[in-house]
């Protein structure tokens, strides 16, 4: 039973992996819209 919860555990971390990618991905994109965005209004003062 141990191998059993050892090998769901092990599964689950593989599984998230990509998504956790996924998301930073998302993330680092969002943050450079905005650091872009801001960029151009300074520049445009």
């Amino acid at each position: 039973m141990e191998a059993a919860d050892h090998n769901i555990e092990e599964n689950l971390q593989t599984l998230s992996r990509p998504e956790k990618y996924m998301r930073q991905e998302e993330v680092t994109s969002e943050l450079l819209d905005i650091v872009v965005g801001a960029e151009a209004v300074l520049h445009h003062s």
